[in-house]
């Protein structure tokens, strides 16, 4: 049974070879998506509260209201290899 790879920047399931970014020689990057990730660097720096709220929109399905939402972003991230400290 095959396990889904996700972005260690935004959580997005990475299934398909077109969904994974690209290092900075073309091969695919292991830990990130094609959105947070292209020719080796980051597509967005922003500061991490900056990154919640730029992905709100993405996590708010299964969530009573948006600091739910933002809640669960901040625990997720924080354990991702971009946000980890």
């Amino acid at each position: 049974m095959k396990t889904t790879q996700h972005c260690q920047s935004c959580y997005m399931p990475m299934k398909k070879k077109k969904e994974f970014g690209r290092e900075a020689d073309g091969k695919p990057s292991t830990d990130y998506c094609c959105y947070c990730y292209q020719e080796g660097d980051f597509t967005w720096k922003p500061i991490f509260e900056e990154f919640v709220d730029g992905n709100l929109q993405f996590w708010r399905e299964g969530c009573k209201d948006d600091d739910e939402a933002r809640t669960n972003m901040r625990e997720v991230f924080t354990s991702l290899k971009r946000w980890a400290e």
